[in-house]
Parts: C-alpha cells; sequence; structure tokens
C-alpha cells in the first residue's frame, strides 16, 4: 500500500501526457497510412504504429498485475491458518485485512485507470480517429 501511495503522485501526470501523446500518434499514424502513404512508408508507419503501442504496454501490464495481486492477497491471507494464531497474529491479519478492502488502483491524470484494457482502448481509438476522418472527407480537404 505505501508503495502505491509513493508511485501514485509521480504517475499519474506523466503517464497521462504519455498516454495523450501515444493516443495522438496512433491516430495520426493511422490516418497516414490510410490516405496518404505509398507501400514502403506504410509498412514503415504500422512498424512504427506498433512500437507505439508497445511503448505503453509494459506500464499498463505492471499496474494491472499490481491491481490483481493486490485482490488476491486478501484472499490468500484469508485461507492461511489464522484460526490457531496468536492473537497478535489476528490483530495484524484483521488491520491488514482492512486495508486490503480497498482496491489498488492507478490512474492517469484522475481521468483513466491504467491497465491492458486502456491500451486496447487506445488502439482502437486510433481506428476510431481514421472513421472520423474518412466520414467527414478530412483526407480530401487536406491533399
Amino acid at each position: 500500500m505505501n508503495y502505491c501511495d509513493i508511485m501514485r503522485p509521480v504517475i499519474t501526470k506523466t503517464l497521462f501526457m504519455q498516454m495523450l501523446m501515444v493516443g495522438l500518434l496512433l491516430g495520426l499514424s493511422i490516418v497516414y497510412v490510410f490516405f496518404f502513404a505509398d507501400l514502403w512508408t506504410a509498412i514503415a508507419t504500422i512498424n512504427l504504429f506498433i512500437a507505439y503501442v508497445f511503448e505503453s504496454f509494459p506500464f499498463c501490464y505492471i499496474c494491472n498485475q499490481l491491481e490483481n495481486d493486490a485482490s488476491t492477497l486478501s484472499q490468500a491471507i484469508f485461507q492461511s491458518n489464522w484460526i490457531d494464531a496468536s492473537p497478535r497474529y489476528k490483530s495484524t491479519l484483521i488491520y491488514f485485512m482492512h486495508h486490503v478492502q480497498k482496491p489498488i488502483e492507478f490512474n492517469a491524470g484522475g481521468i483513466f485507470s491504467l491497465n491492458v484494457n486502456t491500451n486496447v482502448r487506445m488502439a482502437k481509438l486510433a481506428f476510431s480517429v481514421v472513421t472520423i476522418v474518412d466520414q467527414m472527407n478530412l483526407a480530401d480537404k487536406m491533399s
């Protein structure tokens, strides 16, 4: 819990800006591939798209793992041999289980949570940008 409390203020603004920039770059790269690129630049841009997705994936994955570990930790402690334990162990166990009931979440800028689903949604958002550009004929207006 202390580890997460120390990490939370450090990463919230930084990761919000990183996710914002990655989402913007994903959208622009896909628009470029669909509307302006020839074969070789499309291949290079698709590789860049994959690199952008993998840039944010490790941190989203680690945040997801920390959330899962915290949720399963209370179950693991409850399944310990606490019935025959000393009173000090039981009081510590109650204190710990009380604090574990609050879920651990990491947010980017307080707007969206950081997990693997967020990473997938960012990639989906890039394709939504392509749909908007196509529906509004913005690519024709830009060329």
